[in-house]
Order: C-alpha cells, then sequence, then structure tokens
C-alpha cells in the first residue's frame, strides 16, 4: 500500500488527469452549513451537463441540467452523507440538450487527514436499460402473441362449442318427455357422448385450463358398467381395423351406479385406450375392473388397462407423464401424434384424488393401472341426475316474469326458451343487439340471455347501449351473457360491457335456473367495475419517454417543458440558417432537434429531421427540396408544440 501511495504522490498531474476524464461523471462537494457545495467537478460531468465552472462549484451538486428533479436526489444525498453512510439509485439524468439518459448514481463520505468530503459518481447505463427495454419488448410481443393465439381459440371454441350447445340442449328438453325405455337409452346415448365431445373440445383449445382455479369436477350419478361398455363400444371400430382382441372384464363388486364425474372418467379411458390401440401393432388390449373397500362413504374403483404393444423402456417411463411427450422420435414419426395423453390424464386423475402407475416391459407391452374414488349414491351429497326432469318439481315457478333471448343462433333461442318455458316465465327473441334495443324500447323485462358474437350489433355493444337507456328500469335490466367463449379474457370483457352473469355454452337446466333465481331474487350484481381510466395525451406517444423516465411524473414534466422551451428556438434556427444558406448550421440544429422529436414519440417529425440533416450535408443540397422538408417540419413541430401542452395540461 506504501508503494501505491509513492506512486499517487509522484504523479499527481497523471491521476488529476484521469480524474478528469474518466468515464463516469463525478462530483466532489464538501459540507458547508448545512448545505453542500462542490469543490470539484471533472471534465465528464461538464460535457455532459453543458453547465459552466461558475454554475457548478460552489453551489450544492447537481444530478441534471435543470433544478428541479436533482432537488430529490440532492436531499438524499445530503442525508446519507449527514449518516456517514452510501447512497445509490437508479435515475434518468438529463444532458446538455434536455435529452434524458439513464445512470447510477452513488454519492458515499470520504475522509482525508482533516477533512470530510461527499463523492458522487454519475455512471451512465443507458445502452443497458435500453437492451432491458428490448427485452420487455419482446417480452411484450411474445404476449402479443398468445393474445392473437387465444383470439384464435376464442373463436374456434365458438364455433366448435355451438352446435355442441344445441345437441346438449335438445337432449336436455327430450329427457323431460315422458319417453319409452328405448328413447330413453338413446338420448342418454347422445348426451354422453357429446358431453365427452365437449370435454375434449375443451382441453384442445385450453390444456393448461387444468391448472387454474376455475375447474370443477362435476358430481353426478351415472351407471358405471353401462359407461365401461360404451367406451369399449366406441373404440371397437379401432381395434378392429387393427385386428387386434378387445376385453372388459368387470368384477361382480363393482356396483352399477357411482356418483362422480363420468365425464372425466371417460375421458381418462379414452385417452389411455388410444395410446394403447396406437402402440400395439398385434395382439390384445384388455380392460380389467374391481373395487377396494369402501371409506368414507367412497369405493375406490380400481382400472387396468393392459397391452401388448412395443412397450415403454425403463429409461423412459417417468417421461411418459410430461406434456406433449413420445418414447422418442421414432416412434412420433412412425405412429404420429404429440403425446398429449397421458399428461392429459395424469393431471385429470390427480384432480379426482386418484391415482396412476405404469408398468411396462419393451416389446412386450404395457400396463396402466388406476385407482380413482367415487362416491355411492347413497352416501353422496348435491349431486346432478343425468334426468333434468327428476329435479324438475323442486325448481320455482315464475309465472308472471317475461324475458329477452338475444342470439342469432335459432337453435340457443329454442334451447332457453324451452328450458324457461317449464318455469313459467314468457320470452321473447332477438336475433341480434339492434333488434334486442327495440325489443327493449317497446318491452319491459325481468332479464336479457345475451349471446356476445352475433353478426351485426353484438352482444358487448348492445349491453353498452342498454346501460346507457334513458329509463332507469331498462337501463338496469339484468344482462346475463350466454356464449361460447370461454378464456377469462372473454369473461372480464363481458363485466368491463355491463354485463351481470356468464353462463357458458353448452349449459345445463340448472345452470340457467339457477342465474335467473338469483338475479330475479337480488337484482343487478355490482360485478361491472368501470376500468381504470389511462391516461390520454391527446394522441401523443410517450410511452418511450415512459420508460426513460422510470415513470417519474415530475421528470417527466421537466422533460416536457424543457421540450416546449428548446424546440421552437431551435426550430426557428432552422429557418434563419436556411434562409442564409447556411447548411452547415442548418444540418447542425436539426441533428440537435432530431433526438428531441424521438424521446417525445413524434416519428414522422424524427423522420423529417433526419431526411434535413442529411440534405443539408450534401455539398450542393437542393434547396427547393430541403425548403419543402423545413416547411413541413415546422408544420409538424407546432403540432408537437401543442400536443405537448395539451399533455402537460392534462397531467396537472
Amino acid at each position: 500500500m506504501g508503494d501505491n501511495l509513492k506512486f499517487i504522490s509522484d504523479h499527481t498531474e497523471l491521476f488529476g488527469k484521469l480524474l478528469n476524464y474518466t468515464f463516469d461523471a463525478l462530483l466532489v462537494s464538501k459540507l458547508q452549513g448545512s448545505d453542500l457545495q462542490t469543490v470539484f467537478a471533472n471534465q465528464t460531468y461538464y460535457s455532459i451537463s453543458g453547465l459552466s465552472e461558475d454554475n457548478v462549484i460552489g453551489s450544492p451538486p447537481r444530478i441534471t441540467a435543470s433544478a428541479n428533479s436533482a432537488n430529490n436526489l440532492y436531499d438524499s444525498i445530503l442525508k446519507h452523507f449527514k449518516k456517514g453512510s452510501l447512497f445509490e439509485t437508479e435515475c434518468t439524468c438529463l444532458n446538455k440538450a434536455g435529452s434524458p439518459f439513464w445512470a447510477i448514481v452513488k454519492s458515499f463520505p470520504l475522509d482525508t487527514d482533516d477533512e470530510k468530503f461527499c463523492v458522487t459518481i454519475i455512471k451512465e447505463i443507458t445502452i443497458r436499460k435500453k437492451r432491458e427495454n428490448e427485452l420487455k419488448k419482446a417480452l411484450q410481443e411474445a404476449k402479443s402473441s398468445k393474445i392473437v393465439k387465444d383470439k384464435f381459440l376464442a373463436n374456434m371454441s365458438h364455433e366448435m362449442r355451438t352446435p355442441l350447445n344445441g345437441i346438449l340442449g335438445m337432449t336436455q328438453l327430450l329427457e323431460g318427455k315422458d319417453l319409452d325405455e328405448e328413447n330413453a337409452d338413446y338420448v342418454e346415448e347422445i348426451k354422453l357422448s357429446a358431453e365427452n365431445l365437449l370435454a375434449i373440445v375443451n382441453d384442445i383449445l385450453e390444456f393448461n385450463f387444468l391448472k387454474s382455479t376455475n375447474f370443477k369436477l362435476e358430481n353426478r350419478k351415472f351407471n358405471i358398467r353401462k359407461l365401461l361398455r360404451q367406451v369399449v363400444d366406441n373404440i371397437r371400430s379401432q381395434t378392429e381395423e387393427k385386428g387386434l382382441d378387445l376385453e372388459l372384464v368387470i368384477s361382480k363388486n363393482v356396483p352399477e351406479y357411482l356418483v362422480g364425474d363420468s365425464v372425466r372418467l371417460s375421458q381418462v379411458l379414452m385417452n389411455i385406450l388410444s395410446n394403447s390401440i396406437k402402440f400395439t401393432k398385434n395382439g390384445e388390449i384388455a380392460i380389467f375392473v374391481t373395487t377396494g373397500d369402501v371409506e368414507n362413504g367412497k369405493i375406490p374403483v380400481k382400472l387396468m388397462i393392459k397391452d401388448t404393444g412395443i412397450g415403454i423402456p425403463d429409461s423412459m417411463i417417468n417421461n411418459i407423464f410430461e406434456s406433449f411427450s413420445q418414447v422418442s422420435k421414432s416412434t412420433s414419426y412412425k405412429f404420429g401424434g404429440a403425446g398429449l395423453g397421458l399428461s392429459l390424464v395424469k393431471q385429470l386423475v390427480g384432480y379426482m384424488d386418484g391415482k396412476i402407475d405404469v408398468e411396462s416391459t419393451e416389446g412386450v407391452g404395457t400396463a396402466v393401472s388406476l385407482q380413482i374414488p367415487f362416491y355411492l349414491p347413497d352416501k353422496a351429497v348435491g349431486f346432478k341426475t343425468l334426468k333434468s326432469s327428476e329435479t324438475d318439481s323442486i325448481k320455482e315457478s315464475f309465472s308472471g316474469d317475461k324475458i329477452l333471448i338475444v342470439d342469432d343462433y335459432t337453435v340457443n333461442r329454442r334451447i332457453v326458451k324451452g328450458m324457461m318455458k317449464k318455469l313459467g316465465v314468457d320470452a321473447d327473441e332477438a336475433e341480434d343487439g339492434s333488434e334486442a334495443l327495440e325489443m327493449i324500447n317497446q318491452n319491459n323485462y325481468s332479464a336479457v340471455f345475451m349471446d356476445v358474437h352475433m353478426p351485426g350489433m353484438g352482444g358487448l355493444e348492445a349491453t353498452r347501449r342498454i346501460r346507457e337507456h334513458d329509463e332507469k328500469s331498462k337501463r338496469d335490466v339484468p344482462i346475463i351473457a350466454i356464449t361460447a367463449s370461454v378464456l377469462d379474457r372473454d369473461i372480464e370483457e363481458c363485466k368491463q360491457a355491463g354485463m351481470d352473469g356468464f353462463i357458458a355454452k353448452p349449459f345445463t337446466y340448472d345452470e340457467l335456473y339457477n342465474s335467473f333465481k338469483e338475479f330475479i331474487k337480488n337484482g343487478r350484481s355490482s360485478n361491472s367495475k368501470t376500468p381504470e381510466q389511462s391516461k390520454d395525451f391527446s394522441g401523443l406517444d410517450l410511452n418511450n419517454l415512459y420508460e426513460l423516465t422510470g415513470g417519474d411524473e415530475d421528470l417527466l414534466k421537466e422533460i416536457m417543458e424543457l421540450f416546449l422551451s428548446q424546440t421552437p428556438d431551435l426550430m426557428s434556427k432552422i429557418i434563419t440558417h436556411f434562409n442564409s444558406s447556411e447548411y452547415d448550421k442548418v444540418k447542425e440544429f436539426s441533428h440537435t432537434l432530431k433526438p428531441t422529436f424521438t424521446y417525445v414519440g413524434m416519428e414522422k417529425a424524427t423522420e423529417l429531421t433526419e431526411k434535413i440533416e442529411s440534405m443539408a450535408g450534401e455539398n450542393n443540397p437542393d434547396a427547393g427540396k430541403l425548403e419543402e422538408l423545413i416547411s413541413e417540419l415546422n408544420v409538424i413541430c407546432t403540432e408537437a408544440i401543442n400536443k405537448v401542452k395539451s399533455a402537460l395540461s392534462s397531467m396537472s
């Protein structure tokens, strides 16, 4: 250490130059009374700030080219200095042209033999921040891409779920009729098949929905023996086509009826069996079903699906439950598919409080074991029966109420009308939002069931207009969305438009009844919130400046005020020097003005200043063309000044 000090004392001029021209701005100050006074600033600081020694020496350390934003920083520096502690922060500073740059500001006390100094270092990190912003933009683009995908899925969902709603709705209406046993079985088969298809559609459209809090299992009484036979019948044509034997063995201890989510059980079995068929070239597939001991009103159903397929290597057995995983690339090419099945199965089995296990021998076959608990009918509470007519007797009558059904799909209107007729409710129909508004003007309704996506005026726009109606009774009518779009953002859109409830197609009679009952008894809900108003800057794009200032509104205002004070003068100088044919000065002031427009988002003005700067730098610039560009810039510049004034006014 002694050698270092000797070297410094022998080369004071060298170290003076190093301090003066280091890449970081440096200020040294001393405490005079209750304030710090700057005693030294290096050349880098003067270059950045554009200040002279007269403005710096003897004054408190200034971090920006104007005082407003610097005050807060100075107060922090002074406070930490008096405590003898380090102060460090990231902030935006201003250079001498009034343009912001990002910096790390660090200050700390430094003692000599008989004096105490405050050292402040300003390190520019604009490039790092720019890269961070680029990363943010990349993430935003990725998010935008996801939004596009979600929109596609929402549209796809609507198209596929709408006809399914028709099938399921009509079957529910048929269930209420006096059918003989054979026709009742046909209706039940149609309903089970449609529900299975709906479950598959849901999983394709939103695979990760199982992880959301919105996922719910349905408790319904079902005939497990009939369900198992139906699953086997559904895949028999596939096994026969490949020449495979298919066997179902059900132990006599398996009850006929259980309570649980029959659709999910069917979906699990179909996924496992589809995999078995895919990877079995010859031989057989067998399903063995038995049960365990009853515990807490639940009985564990044990299923084993065995095949004589290609099997799975020991090294890969733990990977088959991963999303989109195949045993190997070769199996994917040979058999097709993305390996979605078992990952989905594992999630479903987990939600059903079940267990799944796989044993396999490569080249011999695979056995998938399931154990899923179900309630016994006499132990279950609050489950749905298969036939809605069984619960009709407990439904409350709403005779005298009248509703409006708005949907462009005739079948959907017939379903809602048929279901509500059971409750004694009269219904009017409208095919789109415009017709709905006319009907509401002419009638008083207890509630409106509104489709969201319709040709012409959609449900969201119609709802917004209803909420603006002059008559309070019409303005406050409960509006319940009935839509095939089921993503979270679709539900939020309905709320923001002023809708009170949300029913996803396909819906059940119970869901329709419960929703209607809620609003008839309780009136409109208060879930429609006024969206937070975003800042309006009269079309001025200040996003880049927001990023640079880190959301510091005081600094934002300061930079905008600098824009207003400097821009007219710079524009005037460009015009004056052009009129004097001093093109080098036109180039110089255009270059100075250009970043000012960039920071406030005036893209067109930035492009013009670039062209003016480039053309003014030519040996023999085209004066006529240059005059046109400067004239156009002056018009836009005036517009920019007015917009910044408007923006400042809206912020105050």
